[in-house]
């Protein structure tokens, strides 16, 4: 069975039709529409080499990766090579583990000189995704940083234009993410900006539940809004402790029905990929084991797919 880019977008609804990049050739050959890909971010691995990650997360039995690729990172463009990315594509594509998102931590509503800064990375970034899956390259997600959204969401507009151009200019999707606490933190939020913008193929969502419960705002509603511009989902848990939000690993605090959250989704249409990210506040602890973090992390995203009954690649 072929796998499945979150490129791909189909039914919205009875009669609705949504495809993100629809007539824009973002996949070189067909692929099934039936399944949805489950993956591992490397931002939970940050002492691991890229080699090492795609070897450890395929024998886990996860089927696509997301590279952090933050200056911090071995895989920050500005650090890999030519011949290094080369041989991060030949090992993706010798473990059949599909490359389906970078991640980067962008501030579009921060000062002139940040934002031309941010552009150069985003070319950067463009050139990696295409370099290491030129048929269909992994979207590059990101947050979008503090501030009062009511103030800040025009320079935001105006900023994540000038992202759209080099979006379109390489033929990347740029993943938007909600954030608790953030300017931008609600789905709401980013369909506003999405709109504004034309509601273009190149610039679209990243939906992540953590950053919505506990603020009223009931999952079934929020998918419902979101579906038709999502293009990546990512997934872990969000605990409350004396009224502070803490995040925790996927299923493992059941504040998430990720049952629902899933039947959901692909009911809607949604044929892309559902990424675990492990938070900085579990693997910045002491004493964090980031092998059997991510083991655990599998076992329960791998019973939410069988109990959801939503196949996956191979």
């Amino acid at each position: 069975m072929s796998f499945v880019t979150r490129r791909e977008f189909c039914r919205v609804g009875a009669g609705s039709v949504v495809t993100i990049g629809s007539g824009l050739s973002l996949l070189a050959n067909s692929r099934d529409t039936s399944t949805c890909t489950l993956g591992y971010s490397t931002y939970a691995l940050p002492n691991l080499g890229a080699i090492e990650a795609i070897s450890f997360i395929r024998s886990l039995g996860f089927d696509s990766i997301e590279f952090t690729i933050t200056a911090d990172r071995s895989m920050a463009p500005e650090r890999i090579a030519d011949e290094d990315r080369s041989k991060v594509a030949a090992h993706l594509k010798l473990h059949q583990l599909q490359v389906t998102a970078l991640m980067e931590n962008l501030r579009p509503m921060e000062t002139p000189e940040r934002h031309v800064a941010d552009c150069q990375r985003l070319e950067r970034g463009c050139a990696l995704a295409t370099a290491l899956r030129p048929d269909a390259p992994p979207l590059i997600q990101t947050v979008m940083g503090g501030g009062d959204w009511s103030q800040r969401r025009q320079l935001c507009l105006e900023r994540v234009r000038d992202w759209l151009k080099i979006a379109e200019k390489h033929r990347v999707v740029i993943g938007i993410k909600p954030h608790r606490g953030h300017a931008m933190s609600k789905p709401e939020d980013a369909i506003w900006l999405i709109e504004k913008l034309g509601n273009p193929p190149w610039i679209r969502m990243v939906f992540d539940y953590s950053h919505f419960v506990f603020r009223d705002m009931p999952m079934p509603e929020l998918i419902r809004q979101s579906l038709p511009y999502t293009s990546h989902i990512a997934v872990k848990d969000a605990e409350l402790h004396d009224g502070k939000v803490q995040f925790s690993l996927p299923g493992e605090s059941k504040t998430i029905d990720y049952v629902d959250l899933l039947k959901r989704f692909y009911g809607g249409g949604y044929r892309g990929d559902v990424c675990v990210e492990v938070s900085a506040q579990v693997w910045k602890k002491a004493g964090y084991k980031p092998k059997p973090t991510a083991k655990i992390c599998y076992r329960n995203l791998q019973r939410a797919f069988v109990d959801a009954m939503i196949e996956r690649p191979n």
